[in-house]
């Protein structure tokens, strides 16, 4: 993966194509990328709930970010 995953990216799940939507990212030493993320399954959208989870970007590939206020993507 080249670009960091940011908080709202929505993300898909390399081993078995679920989505996900990043809600946090956080600096981590165990983690090859040097950091993150917490996941909320993108159909199962109540916080803390079990759709929820933490885990190394690398598992994840970025499917859509949603544009900032000045037009980039």
């Amino acid at each position: 993966m080249t670009d960091r995953l940011q908080v709202g990216d929505l993300v898909r799940q390399k081993s078995n194509d679920s989505m996900w939507i990043v809600t946090k990212t956080e600096l981590s030493v165990t983690s090859p990328q040097g950091y993150c993320v917490t996941l909320q399954q993108s159909t199962w959208m109540k916080c803390g709930r079990a759709g929820s989870r933490i885990d190394y970007p690398a598992y994840y590939r970025l499917v859509c970010r949603p544009e900032s206020d000045n037009g980039d993507i």
